[in-house]
């Protein structure tokens, strides 16, 4: 009798010790969803500004006249306005230009603030989960920008950069574009650290020849000036390695890889009706035995056509190998 009366305690006990780890445990599951809950409940609470500040950033937008301090008529930008720059902008002088361009800008609404901040929150969550050093690139350089919003016809409604302030088309406020951000923060990024664009530049073929190329004249005096870098000294040729972690483009037999080319955007004439009316071209250049460039008078190639350039590239509409610049970046400077 007393033996069985044992075992029942026994058994008791057990089955009380299960039942109060099942108790606990479901107790347990409760208060963290519960707290999940009451986590999210309060996420949504916060504000886009509350949600970027917990991710350290405080985005600066600037309104219409404090953004006109980017217009400045001592930087290089503007005084490199020749006379086909000004038509293209529709103004005579340089003063003109500079007293049109104290217009340009308008202010940014609460509501393109908001649409922005969204934005910028769901392109971040977006990156964490595929691309880590990607995001800590993105918030980097968010930390250290300001938005400014430019009218339609600043720039022809091209976004832009000058100094630290990236100046993006109305339109951007309304429906932001993913690469359109990217790239515009990517000329911030080789204004303040152009030595590390220097090492890429090199990588991908190009050379700076910091020297005027005779007969190159015509097209240096029809070059666009361009607010995110006016450097005409960069050649380009075909690098003989290409970067290891690019796939390589096939290059054709009756290519040289030792032909270099000058690449602009070009005004189709002295009297431009925009600053869009350009040709994206390329010019071969000849080399002489002292190792100086020269331009013969030959056809300019439409970059478009230039497969060579833009096979390697990336690219298709633009001067400049910005893509594969971009996929060094997001892997690993910042």
């Amino acid at each position: 009798m007393d033996l069985h009366i044992n075992w029942f305690v026994v058994l008791f006990f057990i089955i009380s010790i299960i039942l109060y780890l099942i108790s606990n445990y479901y107790s347990l599951q409760k208060d963290v969803l519960d707290s999940n809950i009451e986590h999210f409940d309060n996420e949504n609470k916060l504000t886009t500004n509350e949600k970027l500040m917990k991710k350290g950033i405080q985005i600066t937008y600037l309104n219409a006249n404090d953004a006109i301090d980017v217009f400045k008529e001592s930087d290089q930008y503007m005084q490199n306005m020749n006379q086909p720059n000004l038509n293209s902008r529709k103004c005579q002088t340089l003063s003109d230009l500079y007293d049109k361009y104290m217009s340009g800008l308008d202010d940014i609404t609460d509501k393109e603030k908001e649409i922005v901040n969204i934005f910028l929150l769901d392109l971040i969550n977006e990156v964490e989960r595929y691309d880590m050093n990607m995001s800590r690139y993105i918030i980097y350089w968010l930390k250290r920008i300001s938005f400014a919003k430019g009218k339609q016809w600043l720039e022809s409604g091209m976004p832009h950069t000058l100094g630290n302030v990236i100046i993006m088309d109305s339109n951007w406020f309304i429906n932001p574009r993913k690469t359109t951000l990217i790239h515009e923060l990517t000329h911030i990024h080789q204004r303040n650290f152009f030595y590390e664009f220097e090492d890429l530049y090199f990588l991908l073929g190009y050379m700076y020849y910091p020297k005027l190329i005779k007969g190159l004249e015509p097209y240096y005096q029809l070059n666009r000036n361009n607010p995110d870098g006016s450097s005409v000294f960069w050649l380009w040729h075909y690098p003989n390695s290409p970067i290891s972690t690019y796939q390589e483009i096939a290059i054709n037999n009756d290519t040289n890889n030792n032909d270099y080319y000058w690449i602009g955007a070009v005004f189709k004439s002295a009297n431009p009706i925009s600053v869009t009316d350009v040709n994206y071209i390329a010019l071969k250049l000849t080399r002489s035995y002292d190792g100086s460039f020269y331009f013969i008078q030959s056809p300019p190639i439409a970059l478009e056509q230039f497969k060579q350039y833009n096979d390697y590239m990336g690219i298709k509409d633009n001067n400049y190998p910005l893509m594969k610049l971009l996929q060094n970046i997001w892997n690993g400077i910042y």
